[in-house]
């Protein structure tokens, strides 16, 4: 059987710090899944204990232990050696720039496996270093959005065949006959009131002291209004100050993380994107699966997917003012946020499935392995 049907065994290599998961370890997850039920051989690397590998192993997938302490730690690389001469993958997918090394440089001689780089966000630096790094170590990138393979291209080194974009795939949650109200009484919340929410993990790159200097200007137009802030991360304790200071304490409510978040989701009217950079974030799509309008900065792939008004509002970067005053619309007009939650769900459903996902990775393994026997 030639390999265009046959099974790739395929390694994601994710070097993440044991207590963080996020956007980057989600994808890894959902396109392992993804593959794995199309009967490829996958395996899942990463540090011991960590909620990542915790996570792959409650979705069923088969997870290795990989000790990193350094790109040129003689033991990570004598580990990764001696895995792929046990597993034999044809390709591995490395998610921060330290594990395309130590993948590229641990592989077996006749540059077996492949190394495939994936970039969630823009972090290929344009300088010497990371351009030996991408050309010696890494045979291809895959991200998820055409604006950082526009980027990565205009360096003049990366050459446009080996950068592939795949967008995120959600897998959409089946209708809920409950009421937003409803919905937020399950979840302990006030059920009253107009609702923005905001996802992410609470690091500086989301912004979400922007969010709460919006959520500020927006009540003194909507009094009624309550925010949610559904998260965990290093900058919690300084934004739940944050919002004491701007006399918020009262109306936003910090769910902390939820593995199980489609409810918190639902019980928003809008769903809000402050980020400073982003790749294709799934805040987004995991709003508009849901009916729920995406306001959102101009940053990373946020255009491929609120393609225009019909389906959410785009802001320049930044802008406070012009994110306030797009939501107090839409809050004020239930008719017409209805009618684009309506339309963006509908476009997730057409172009922002795992099922396109899988087989656009799928397309990108062949491209890379070859028409090997198998």
């Amino acid at each position: 059987m030639s390999r265009g049907s046959a099974r790739f065994r395929v390694f994601f290599l994710n070097s993440v710090r044991e207590t963080s998961f996020g956007g980057g370890e989600r994808w890894m997850l959902t396109i392992a899944s993804a593959l794995s039920e199309r009967g490829h051989d996958v395996l899942i690397g990463g540090r011991a204990g960590s909620s990542f590998l915790q996570r792959a192993e409650q979705q069923g997938l088969r997870t290795r232990d990989v000790r990193v302490r350094g790109e040129a730690d003689p033991a990570t690389l004598l580990g990764l050696r001696g895995l792929f001469r046990q597993e034999h993958p044809d390709v591995v997918v490395a998610n921060f720039n330290k594990d395309v090394r130590l993948a590229g440089i641990a592989r077996l001689p006749g540059s077996k496996p492949k190394v495939l780089a994936r970039n969630g966000l823009a972090i290929l630096p344009n300088n010497v270093r990371y351009r030996h790094t991408y050309f010696r170590l890494a045979d291809a990138i895959v991200t998820n959005t055409e604006s950082i393979r526009t980027r990565y291209v205009g360096y003049g080194w990366v050459p446009r065949e080996r950068v592939h974009v795949v967008h995120n795939g959600i897998q959409v949650p089946s209708p809920d006959g409950r009421t937003p109200f409803e919905i937020r009484q399950s979840l302990g919340l006030p059920p009253l009131g107009r609702w923005i929410g905001a996802f992410g993990r609470m690091v500086t790159q989301k912004r979400f002291d922007l969010f709460l200097e919006a959520v500020a200007k927006i009540r003194e137009q909507i009094p009624d209004l309550q925010a949610l802030l559904v998260g965990e991360g290093p900058e919690r304790d300084a934004l739940e100050r944050l919002a004491a200071e701007h006399g918020l304490a009262d109306i936003v409510h910090f769910a902390g993380f939820q593995t199980a978040v489609w409810d918190w989701y639902r019980a928003c009217d809008l769903v809000a994107l402050t980020s400073a950079s982003e790749g294709l974030p799934n805040a987004v799509l995991e709003a508009m699966a849901l009916e729920r309008p995406p306001i959102a900065f101009d940053v990373g792939g946020v255009r491929e997917m609120i393609a225009d008004p019909s389906v959410g509002r785009v802001v320049p970067p930044g802008d406070v003012g012009a994110l306030v005053a797009a939501a107090v619309l839409l809050l004020s007009d239930d008719e017409t946020r209805l009618a684009v939650g309506k339309s963006a769900a509908r476009r997730v459903m057409a172009e922002f499935s795992i099922e396109a996902m899988a087989t656009r990775f799928e397309s990108i393994l062949r491209g890379l392995v070859g028409p090997v026997e198998g």
